[in-house]
Protein backbone atom coordinates (compact mmCIF):
# COMPACT_ATOMS: atom_id res chain seq x y z
CA UNK A 1 0.00 0.00 0.00
CA UNK A 2 2.50 2.34 1.12
CA UNK A 3 4.96 1.76 -2.51
CA UNK A 4 1.91 2.12 -4.56
CA UNK A 5 1.37 6.16 -2.91
CA UNK A 6 5.00 7.26 -3.50
CA UNK A 7 7.23 8.79 -1.10
CA UNK A 8 4.97 11.59 0.03
CA UNK A 9 2.50 8.60 0.95
CA UNK A 10 4.06 7.40 3.99
CA UNK A 11 3.79 10.84 5.71
CA UNK A 12 0.21 10.58 4.47
CA UNK A 13 -0.59 7.41 5.81
CA UNK A 14 1.57 7.89 9.36
CA UNK A 15 -0.41 11.31 9.80
CA UNK A 16 -4.18 9.20 8.92
CA UNK A 17 -2.81 6.63 11.79
CA UNK A 18 -2.58 9.46 14.17
CA UNK A 19 -5.90 11.08 13.10
CA UNK A 20 -7.61 7.55 13.61
CA UNK A 21 -5.90 7.34 17.17
CA UNK A 22 -6.34 10.42 18.72
CA UNK A 23 -10.47 10.92 17.15
CA UNK A 24 -11.20 7.61 18.42
CA UNK A 25 -9.80 8.09 21.92
CA UNK A 26 -11.22 11.47 21.70
CA UNK A 27 -8.00 13.03 23.24
CA UNK A 28 -8.81 16.91 23.21
CA UNK A 29 -4.89 17.56 23.39
CA UNK A 30 -4.23 15.09 21.25
CA UNK A 31 -6.24 15.98 18.31
CA UNK A 32 -5.16 19.43 18.72
CA UNK A 33 -1.54 18.88 18.70
CA UNK A 34 -2.89 16.21 15.72
CA UNK A 35 -4.28 19.51 13.67
CA UNK A 36 -1.16 21.89 14.19
CA UNK A 37 1.40 18.79 12.82
CA UNK A 38 -1.24 18.61 9.85
CA UNK A 39 -1.09 22.18 8.87
CA UNK A 40 2.67 21.66 8.67
CA UNK A 41 2.53 18.39 6.56
CA UNK A 42 -0.03 20.50 4.43
CA UNK A 43 2.69 23.64 3.91
CA UNK A 44 5.68 21.23 3.66
CA UNK A 45 3.90 19.34 0.96
CA UNK A 46 2.74 22.13 -0.62
CA UNK A 47 6.04 23.72 -0.63
CA UNK A 48 7.39 20.35 -2.58
CA UNK A 49 5.01 20.24 -5.17
CA UNK A 50 7.02 22.01 -7.65
CA UNK A 51 9.99 19.81 -6.97
CA UNK A 52 7.87 16.07 -7.68
CA UNK A 53 7.73 14.69 -11.04
CA UNK A 54 4.19 15.21 -13.18
CA UNK A 55 3.47 11.74 -13.10
CA UNK A 56 3.78 12.07 -8.87
CA UNK A 57 1.40 14.92 -8.69
CA UNK A 58 -0.80 13.10 -11.20
CA UNK A 59 -1.30 9.82 -8.89
CA UNK A 60 -4.84 9.28 -8.18
CA UNK A 61 -3.73 7.74 -4.56
CA UNK A 62 -1.73 10.57 -3.63
CA UNK A 63 -3.99 12.88 -4.02
CA UNK A 64 -6.80 10.72 -2.73
CA UNK A 65 -4.86 10.61 0.59
CA UNK A 66 -4.05 14.32 0.93
CA UNK A 67 -8.30 14.82 0.06
CA UNK A 68 -8.72 12.23 2.59
CA UNK A 69 -6.29 14.26 5.30
CA UNK A 70 -7.77 17.42 4.55
CA UNK A 71 -11.26 16.04 4.89
CA UNK A 72 -10.77 14.58 8.48
CA UNK A 73 -9.18 17.60 9.45
CA UNK A 74 -12.18 19.78 8.66
CA UNK A 75 -14.67 17.10 10.64
CA UNK A 76 -12.41 17.69 13.39
CA UNK A 77 -12.57 21.33 13.18
CA UNK A 78 -16.45 21.19 13.17
CA UNK A 79 -16.35 22.17 9.75
CA UNK A 80 -18.99 19.52 8.67
CA UNK A 81 -20.05 21.44 4.95
CA UNK A 82 -16.20 22.32 4.31
CA UNK A 83 -15.36 18.53 4.69
CA UNK A 84 -18.23 16.96 2.43
CA UNK A 85 -16.45 17.59 -0.98
CA UNK A 86 -12.91 16.67 -0.15
CA UNK A 87 -14.07 13.15 1.21
CA UNK A 88 -16.26 12.25 -1.56
CA UNK A 89 -13.54 13.33 -4.17
CA UNK A 90 -10.80 11.14 -2.02
CA UNK A 91 -13.69 8.57 -2.24
CA UNK A 92 -13.87 8.57 -5.99
CA UNK A 93 -10.21 9.01 -6.70
CA UNK A 94 -8.66 6.43 -4.15
CA UNK A 95 -8.17 3.14 -6.23
CA UNK A 96 -9.65 -0.62 -5.13
CA UNK A 97 -6.10 -1.18 -3.91
CA UNK A 98 -6.55 0.77 -1.06
CA UNK A 99 -10.01 -0.72 0.08
CA UNK A 100 -9.73 0.77 3.87
CA UNK A 101 -9.08 4.21 3.24
CA UNK A 102 -11.47 4.82 -0.18
CA UNK A 103 -14.36 2.92 2.83
CA UNK A 104 -13.33 5.58 5.18
CA UNK A 105 -13.60 8.17 2.80
CA UNK A 106 -17.24 7.42 1.92
CA UNK A 107 -17.98 6.55 5.56
CA UNK A 108 -17.20 9.87 6.33
CA UNK A 109 -19.00 11.60 3.79
CA UNK A 110 -22.51 9.49 4.76
CA UNK A 111 -21.39 10.92 8.28
CA UNK A 112 -21.14 14.29 7.47
CA UNK A 113 -24.40 14.19 4.75
CA UNK A 114 -26.23 12.19 8.09
CA UNK A 115 -25.07 15.10 10.48
CA UNK A 116 -26.33 17.78 7.98
CA UNK A 117 -29.10 15.73 6.58
CA UNK A 118 -30.75 13.87 8.54
CA UNK A 119 -31.89 10.57 8.20
CA UNK A 120 -32.52 10.23 4.41
CA UNK A 121 -33.88 6.72 2.75
CA UNK A 122 -30.52 7.57 0.24
CA UNK A 123 -27.98 8.09 2.90
CA UNK A 124 -29.60 5.41 4.84
CA UNK A 125 -29.49 3.06 1.92
CA UNK A 126 -25.91 3.99 0.85
CA UNK A 127 -24.64 3.25 4.15
CA UNK A 128 -26.31 -0.11 4.25
CA UNK A 129 -24.22 -0.89 1.29
CA UNK A 130 -21.15 -0.12 2.47
CA UNK A 131 -22.18 -2.41 5.60
CA UNK A 132 -22.21 -5.35 3.31
CA UNK A 133 -19.66 -4.28 1.75
CA UNK A 134 -17.06 -3.96 4.82
CA UNK A 135 -18.86 -7.31 6.00
CA UNK A 136 -17.93 -9.28 2.58
CA UNK A 137 -14.39 -7.65 3.08
CA UNK A 138 -13.66 -8.64 6.68
CA UNK A 139 -13.16 -5.03 7.50
CA UNK A 140 -13.67 -4.71 11.18
CA UNK A 141 -13.31 -1.51 12.11
CA UNK A 142 -15.90 -0.17 9.65
CA UNK A 143 -18.18 -2.99 10.15
CA UNK A 144 -18.13 -1.70 14.21
CA UNK A 145 -18.24 2.49 12.78
CA UNK A 146 -21.08 1.62 10.23
CA UNK A 147 -23.40 -0.79 12.66
CA UNK A 148 -22.85 2.35 15.52
CA UNK A 149 -24.50 4.93 12.92
CA UNK A 150 -26.97 2.87 11.26
CA UNK A 151 -28.46 1.30 14.46
CA UNK A 152 -28.90 5.31 15.38
CA UNK A 153 -30.73 5.75 12.10
CA UNK A 154 -33.14 3.02 12.47
CA UNK A 155 -34.23 4.10 15.89
CA UNK A 156 -34.61 7.60 14.73
CA UNK A 157 -36.80 6.40 11.62
CA UNK A 158 -39.10 4.21 14.60
CA UNK A 159 -37.45 0.45 13.42
CA UNK A 160 -35.89 -0.88 16.27
CA UNK A 161 -36.32 -3.92 15.01
CA UNK A 162 -34.09 -3.12 12.27
CA UNK A 163 -31.86 -1.92 14.25
CA UNK A 164 -31.70 -4.69 16.57
CA UNK A 165 -31.39 -6.74 13.85
CA UNK A 166 -28.46 -4.82 11.85
CA UNK A 167 -26.58 -5.13 16.11
CA UNK A 168 -27.02 -9.13 15.44
CA UNK A 169 -25.76 -8.99 11.95
CA UNK A 170 -22.44 -7.02 12.95
CA UNK A 171 -21.93 -9.39 16.09
CA UNK A 172 -22.25 -12.16 14.03
CA UNK A 173 -19.39 -10.61 11.17
CA UNK A 174 -17.24 -9.96 14.31
CA UNK A 175 -17.97 -13.67 16.03
CA UNK A 176 -16.52 -14.86 12.01
CA UNK A 177 -13.66 -12.49 12.14
CA UNK A 178 -12.37 -13.79 15.77
CA UNK A 179 -11.13 -16.81 17.07
CA UNK A 180 -13.36 -18.15 19.95
CA UNK A 181 -10.60 -17.86 22.75
CA UNK A 182 -9.99 -13.99 21.89
CA UNK A 183 -12.34 -11.80 23.97
CA UNK A 184 -13.85 -8.80 23.37
CA UNK A 185 -11.65 -6.01 21.95
CA UNK A 186 -12.67 -2.51 22.97
CA UNK A 187 -13.71 -1.44 19.51
CA UNK A 188 -16.60 -3.54 20.23
CA UNK A 189 -17.99 -1.28 22.26
CA UNK A 190 -19.99 0.75 19.77
CA UNK A 191 -21.54 -2.41 19.23
CA UNK A 192 -22.93 -3.30 22.48
CA UNK A 193 -23.73 0.19 23.03
CA UNK A 194 -25.97 -0.14 19.71
CA UNK A 195 -27.79 -3.12 20.90
CA UNK A 196 -28.07 -1.67 24.49
CA UNK A 197 -29.93 1.17 23.01
CA UNK A 198 -32.69 -1.28 21.13
CA UNK A 199 -33.21 -3.59 24.87
CA UNK A 200 -33.76 -0.05 26.40
CA UNK A 201 -36.22 0.87 23.83
CA UNK A 202 -38.13 -2.56 23.99
CA UNK A 203 -37.66 -2.00 28.18
CA UNK A 204 -35.47 -5.16 28.16
CA UNK A 205 -33.51 -3.41 30.92
CA UNK A 206 -31.56 -6.60 32.29
CA UNK A 207 -30.34 -6.99 29.02
CA UNK A 208 -29.73 -3.45 28.26
CA UNK A 209 -27.27 -2.87 31.37
CA UNK A 210 -25.43 -6.35 30.66
CA UNK A 211 -24.74 -4.72 27.05
CA UNK A 212 -24.34 -1.21 28.24
CA UNK A 213 -21.93 -2.33 31.06
CA UNK A 214 -19.28 -4.43 29.02
CA UNK A 215 -19.74 -1.46 26.41
CA UNK A 216 -18.44 0.72 29.47
CA UNK A 217 -15.79 -1.96 30.27
CA UNK A 218 -14.69 -2.37 27.25
CA UNK A 219 -14.20 1.61 25.97
CA UNK A 220 -12.19 2.07 29.54
CA UNK A 221 -10.27 -0.86 28.85
CA UNK A 222 -8.85 1.07 25.45
CA UNK A 223 -9.31 4.37 26.39
CA UNK A 224 -12.35 5.13 24.25
CA UNK A 225 -13.58 8.11 26.07
CA UNK A 226 -16.69 9.14 23.88
CA UNK A 227 -17.99 5.82 23.71
CA UNK A 228 -17.51 5.20 27.27
CA UNK A 229 -19.74 8.82 28.00
CA UNK A 230 -21.94 7.23 25.14
CA UNK A 231 -22.29 4.06 27.80
CA UNK A 232 -22.69 6.28 30.92
CA UNK A 233 -25.41 8.06 29.53
CA UNK A 234 -27.04 5.19 28.02
CA UNK A 235 -26.73 3.08 31.73
CA UNK A 236 -28.18 6.22 33.87
CA UNK A 237 -31.19 5.94 31.64
CA UNK A 238 -31.33 2.14 32.18
CA UNK A 239 -30.84 2.18 35.95
CA UNK A 240 -33.42 5.43 36.49
CA UNK A 241 -35.78 3.05 34.49
CA UNK A 242 -35.16 0.30 36.86
CA UNK A 243 -35.43 2.29 39.60
CA UNK A 244 -31.97 2.64 40.81
CA UNK A 245 -32.04 6.23 41.22
CA UNK A 246 -28.30 6.21 43.32
CA UNK A 247 -26.88 4.79 40.77
CA UNK A 248 -28.07 6.80 37.84
CA UNK A 249 -27.18 9.92 39.49
CA UNK A 250 -23.54 8.62 40.29
CA UNK A 251 -23.20 8.11 36.41
CA UNK A 252 -24.97 11.50 35.56
CA UNK A 253 -22.43 13.17 37.27
CA UNK A 254 -19.36 11.80 35.57
CA UNK A 255 -20.58 12.43 32.55
CA UNK A 256 -21.21 16.02 33.66
CA UNK A 257 -17.28 16.30 34.17
CA UNK A 258 -16.56 14.71 31.31
CA UNK A 259 -19.09 15.93 28.70
CA UNK A 260 -16.92 19.84 29.71
CA UNK A 261 -14.63 18.61 26.92
CA UNK A 262 -16.22 19.38 23.33
CA UNK A 263 -13.98 16.20 21.58
CA UNK A 264 -15.68 13.51 23.70
CA UNK A 265 -19.36 15.23 23.70
CA UNK A 266 -21.59 14.16 20.98
CA UNK A 267 -25.22 15.59 20.61
CA UNK A 268 -27.20 12.58 21.45
CA UNK A 269 -25.38 12.33 24.63
CA UNK A 270 -25.72 15.43 25.97
CA UNK A 271 -29.64 15.53 25.11
CA UNK A 272 -29.90 12.65 26.82
CA UNK A 273 -28.18 13.99 29.71
CA UNK A 274 -30.37 17.07 29.74
CA UNK A 275 -33.55 14.91 30.20
CA UNK A 276 -32.28 12.99 33.14
CA UNK A 277 -31.07 15.97 35.12
CA UNK A 278 -34.93 17.54 34.45
CA UNK A 279 -36.14 14.26 35.82
CA UNK A 280 -33.99 14.01 38.53
CA UNK A 281 -35.28 17.81 39.50
CA UNK A 282 -31.94 19.18 38.70
CA UNK A 283 -33.82 21.77 36.78
CA UNK A 284 -31.16 24.53 36.54
CA UNK A 285 -28.72 22.61 35.91
CA UNK A 286 -30.52 21.28 33.09
CA UNK A 287 -31.77 24.21 31.62
CA UNK A 288 -27.80 25.88 31.85
CA UNK A 289 -27.25 22.30 29.43
CA UNK A 290 -30.00 23.19 27.25
CA UNK A 291 -28.12 27.18 26.53
CA UNK A 292 -24.98 24.77 25.07
CA UNK A 293 -26.80 22.28 23.33
CA UNK A 294 -28.09 25.92 21.17
CA UNK A 295 -24.83 27.31 21.12
CA UNK A 296 -22.71 24.16 20.32
CA UNK A 297 -22.93 24.28 16.93
CA UNK A 298 -21.93 27.77 15.02
CA UNK A 299 -23.08 26.17 11.72
CA UNK A 300 -27.04 24.79 11.67
CA UNK A 301 -27.09 20.78 12.32
CA UNK A 302 -29.36 18.52 11.26
CA UNK A 303 -28.57 16.25 14.63
CA UNK A 304 -29.39 19.61 16.57
CA UNK A 305 -32.42 19.80 15.03
CA UNK A 306 -33.43 16.07 15.24
CA UNK A 307 -32.99 15.93 19.43
CA UNK A 308 -33.60 19.20 21.06
CA UNK A 309 -36.97 20.67 19.83
CA UNK A 310 -38.36 17.31 22.47
CA UNK A 311 -36.20 18.30 25.18
CA UNK A 312 -36.92 21.73 25.11
CA UNK A 313 -40.65 20.80 24.76
CA UNK A 314 -40.94 19.02 28.33
CA UNK A 315 -39.11 21.46 29.60
CA UNK A 316 -41.72 24.14 28.83
CA UNK A 317 -44.25 21.95 29.45
CA UNK A 318 -43.31 21.55 32.96
CA UNK A 319 -43.10 25.17 33.32
CA UNK A 320 -46.74 25.45 31.95
CA UNK A 321 -45.12 27.71 28.59
CA UNK A 322 -47.84 26.38 26.49
CA UNK A 323 -47.03 28.48 23.54
CA UNK A 324 -43.38 27.84 23.45
CA UNK A 325 -43.91 23.88 24.08
CA UNK A 326 -46.24 23.64 21.23
CA UNK A 327 -43.31 25.84 19.35
CA UNK A 328 -40.91 23.24 20.00
CA UNK A 329 -43.52 20.14 19.23
CA UNK A 330 -44.45 21.64 16.03
CA UNK A 331 -40.68 22.18 14.83
CA UNK A 332 -40.27 18.02 15.91
CA UNK A 333 -43.05 17.04 13.90
CA UNK A 334 -42.00 19.29 11.33
CA UNK A 335 -38.57 17.98 10.64
CA UNK A 336 -39.38 14.44 11.51
CA UNK A 337 -41.58 14.54 8.27
CA UNK A 338 -38.93 16.24 6.05
CA UNK A 339 -36.37 13.61 7.20
CA UNK A 340 -38.60 11.03 7.84
CA UNK A 341 -37.73 10.18 11.21
CA UNK A 342 -41.09 8.43 12.50
CA UNK A 343 -38.75 8.20 16.04
CA UNK A 344 -39.16 11.72 16.57
CA UNK A 345 -43.08 12.41 14.87
CA UNK A 346 -43.83 9.44 17.90
CA UNK A 347 -42.20 12.22 20.63
CA UNK A 348 -43.66 14.69 19.37
CA UNK A 349 -47.41 13.49 18.69
CA UNK A 350 -46.96 12.07 22.52
CA UNK A 351 -46.08 15.33 23.55
CA UNK A 352 -48.83 17.17 21.80
CA UNK A 353 -51.40 14.38 23.56
CA UNK A 354 -49.69 15.43 26.81
CA UNK A 355 -50.03 19.32 25.95
CA UNK A 356 -53.77 18.93 24.93
CA UNK A 357 -54.18 17.45 28.15
CA UNK A 358 -52.31 19.95 30.02
CA UNK A 359 -54.66 22.58 28.44
CA UNK A 360 -58.22 20.31 29.78
CA UNK A 361 -58.40 19.59 26.21
CA UNK A 362 -58.83 15.45 27.19
CA UNK A 363 -60.87 13.94 24.02
CA UNK A 364 -58.62 15.63 21.42
CA UNK A 365 -55.53 14.07 23.99
CA UNK A 366 -56.99 10.53 23.88
CA UNK A 367 -57.92 10.65 19.94
CA UNK A 368 -53.82 11.68 19.33
CA UNK A 369 -52.81 8.89 21.68
CA UNK A 370 -55.15 6.59 20.19
CA UNK A 371 -53.62 6.77 16.69
CA UNK A 372 -50.04 6.72 18.05
CA UNK A 373 -50.70 3.69 19.87
CA UNK A 374 -52.15 1.68 16.46
CA UNK A 375 -49.17 2.68 14.57
CA UNK A 376 -46.00 2.40 16.97
CA UNK A 377 -47.47 -1.12 18.57
CA UNK A 378 -45.91 -3.26 15.55
CA UNK A 379 -42.43 -1.76 16.50
CA UNK A 380 -42.72 -2.77 20.09
CA UNK A 381 -41.83 0.71 21.24
CA UNK A 382 -42.49 0.48 25.21
CA UNK A 383 -39.98 3.33 26.44
CA UNK A 384 -40.67 6.01 24.22
CA UNK A 385 -44.15 5.98 26.37
CA UNK A 386 -42.79 5.48 30.14
CA UNK A 387 -39.76 7.59 29.63
CA UNK A 388 -42.51 10.94 29.52
CA UNK A 389 -43.33 10.15 32.99
CA UNK A 390 -46.62 9.52 34.72
CA UNK A 391 -48.67 11.61 33.12
CA UNK A 392 -48.66 9.26 30.54
CA UNK A 393 -49.64 6.29 32.07
CA UNK A 394 -52.74 8.48 33.22
CA UNK A 395 -53.47 8.89 30.13
CA UNK A 396 -53.52 5.35 28.92
CA UNK A 397 -55.59 4.61 32.07
CA UNK A 398 -58.17 7.20 31.01
CA UNK A 399 -57.79 5.80 27.27
CA UNK A 400 -58.67 2.61 28.61
CA UNK A 401 -62.05 3.24 29.38
CA UNK A 402 -62.88 5.08 26.05
CA UNK A 403 -61.58 2.63 23.97
CA UNK A 404 -64.02 0.87 21.80
CA UNK A 405 -64.00 -2.90 22.11
CA UNK A 406 -62.49 -3.46 19.20
CA UNK A 407 -59.05 -1.44 19.64
CA UNK A 408 -59.33 -2.63 23.08
CA UNK A 409 -59.11 -6.18 21.69
CA UNK A 410 -56.42 -5.27 19.16
CA UNK A 411 -54.33 -2.76 21.35
CA UNK A 412 -55.11 -4.02 24.98
CA UNK A 413 -51.94 -6.18 25.20
CA UNK A 414 -49.58 -3.67 24.27
CA UNK A 415 -51.19 -1.33 26.74
CA UNK A 416 -50.58 -4.05 29.39
CA UNK A 417 -46.50 -3.77 27.98
CA UNK A 418 -46.93 0.09 28.66
CA UNK A 419 -47.91 -0.14 31.98
CA UNK A 420 -45.52 -2.66 33.41
CA UNK A 421 -43.36 -0.66 31.72
CA UNK A 422 -44.22 1.99 33.92
CA UNK A 423 -43.53 -0.26 37.19
CA UNK A 424 -46.96 0.29 38.47
CA UNK A 425 -48.30 -1.98 41.08
CA UNK A 426 -51.73 -2.49 39.34
CA UNK A 427 -51.83 -3.06 36.52
CA UNK A 428 -53.84 -6.12 36.26
CA UNK A 429 -56.63 -3.85 38.48
CA UNK A 430 -56.12 -1.04 35.58
CA UNK A 431 -56.87 -3.70 32.94
CA UNK A 432 -59.57 -5.23 34.86
CA UNK A 433 -61.34 -1.23 35.28
CA UNK A 434 -61.38 -0.44 31.58
CA UNK A 435 -63.70 -3.42 31.04
CA UNK A 436 -67.06 -1.93 29.85
CA UNK A 437 -69.98 -3.22 28.89
CA UNK A 438 -70.82 -1.08 25.91
CA UNK A 439 -67.96 0.64 23.30
CA UNK A 440 -68.28 4.49 24.25
CA UNK A 441 -67.04 6.65 21.51
CA UNK A 442 -63.84 8.77 23.17
CA UNK A 443 -66.51 11.91 23.43
CA UNK A 444 -68.37 10.09 25.53
CA UNK A 445 -68.35 10.23 29.27
CA UNK A 446 -65.31 8.26 31.36
CA UNK A 447 -66.28 6.04 33.39
CA UNK A 448 -66.01 6.70 37.14
CA UNK A 449 -63.28 4.25 38.21
CA UNK A 450 -59.98 5.95 38.42
CA UNK A 451 -58.20 3.86 41.24
CA UNK A 452 -56.33 5.95 43.57
CA UNK A 453 -53.08 4.47 42.67
CA UNK A 454 -53.77 5.84 39.00
CA UNK A 455 -54.69 9.10 40.20
CA UNK A 456 -51.41 9.35 42.02
CA UNK A 457 -49.55 9.49 39.02
CA UNK A 458 -51.12 12.93 37.86
CA UNK A 459 -52.60 14.13 41.14
CA UNK A 460 -54.52 17.69 41.34
CA UNK A 461 -52.65 20.88 42.44
CA UNK A 462 -53.09 22.53 45.30
CA UNK A 463 -54.83 25.14 43.81
CA UNK A 464 -56.74 23.01 41.67
CA UNK A 465 -57.71 20.99 44.84
CA UNK A 466 -58.53 25.23 46.33
CA UNK A 467 -60.61 25.04 42.58
CA UNK A 468 -62.47 21.47 43.44
CA UNK A 469 -63.78 22.48 46.85
CA UNK A 470 -65.10 25.74 45.57
CA UNK A 471 -66.97 23.90 42.72
CA UNK A 472 -68.29 21.62 45.53
CA UNK A 473 -69.93 24.61 47.13
CA UNK A 474 -71.65 25.66 43.86
CA UNK A 475 -69.59 28.03 42.96
CA UNK A 476 -69.70 30.18 39.28
CA UNK A 477 -66.19 30.40 37.15
CA UNK A 478 -66.63 34.32 38.00
CA UNK A 479 -67.44 33.35 41.78
CA UNK A 480 -64.56 31.50 42.12
CA UNK A 481 -61.95 33.38 39.78
CA UNK A 482 -63.00 36.50 42.64
CA UNK A 483 -62.77 34.17 45.98
CA UNK A 484 -59.24 32.91 44.64
CA UNK A 485 -58.21 35.89 43.38
CA UNK A 486 -57.39 34.77 40.08
CA UNK A 487 -58.39 36.22 36.48
CA UNK A 488 -61.48 34.30 34.91
CA UNK A 489 -59.67 32.91 32.08
CA UNK A 490 -57.00 31.16 34.85
CA UNK A 491 -60.44 29.91 36.48
CA UNK A 492 -61.53 28.08 33.39
CA UNK A 493 -58.11 27.17 33.00
CA UNK A 494 -58.20 25.43 35.61
CA UNK A 495 -61.43 23.52 36.04
CA UNK A 496 -60.20 22.33 32.17
CA UNK A 497 -57.22 20.52 33.71
CA UNK A 498 -59.14 19.20 36.73
CA UNK A 499 -61.76 17.39 34.59
CA UNK A 500 -59.00 16.57 32.32
CA UNK A 501 -56.99 14.83 35.42
CA UNK A 502 -60.14 13.11 36.90
CA UNK A 503 -60.95 11.32 33.39
CA UNK A 504 -64.84 13.70 33.81
CA UNK A 505 -66.78 15.47 31.66
CA UNK A 506 -68.81 18.15 34.01
CA UNK A 507 -68.55 19.71 37.85
CA UNK A 508 -71.00 16.79 39.03
CA UNK A 509 -68.68 14.04 37.68
CA UNK A 510 -65.99 15.97 39.51
CA UNK A 511 -67.40 15.98 42.29
CA UNK A 512 -68.35 12.65 42.60
CA UNK A 513 -64.86 11.19 40.92
CA UNK A 514 -63.35 13.22 43.64
CA UNK A 515 -65.21 11.80 46.84
CA UNK A 516 -64.59 8.83 45.17
CA UNK A 517 -61.09 8.93 45.42
CA UNK A 518 -61.60 10.69 48.89
CA UNK A 519 -59.78 14.02 47.72
CA UNK A 520 -62.86 15.60 48.61
CA UNK A 521 -64.99 14.87 51.45
CA UNK A 522 -68.76 14.71 51.15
Amino acid sequence: MVASFGVDAIVILRAYRVCLVTLTHSDLHAVKRFLHALERLSRSSDSQTHTLAEPAQDDPAQKGGRLLLQAIKMRAQGDYKGCLQPALQAAALLPLEHDFLRVEAAFLALRVRCHLEGAQDVVLDALLALFQQAIQAGDLPHVLALNEVIAKLWLLKGKPLRSYRCCEQALDAVQGLLSPEILPLPVMASLYIARGEVAYQQDRLEQAIEDLSLALELAEQGGLLRAALAARVQLSRAFYAKGEVPRAKQLLEQVERVSQHAAVRSIWDFVRSIQLSWQFGQRQRAEAWCQQVALQDAQISTLTELSTPPVLARIFLAQEQWSKAEQQIQKALETSELFACNGLRWKGTLLRALLLQAQGQLSESLQLLLVLLREAQLEHVLRLYADEGPQVASLLSKLLHTMTRQDRDALGGYIRQLLEAFRLPDVEAALTASTVSSSPSLEATVSTTLSPAMYQLDPLSERELEVLASLAQGGSNKEIAQVLHISLSTAKTHIRRIYSKLGVKNRTQAIQQARQLQILEE
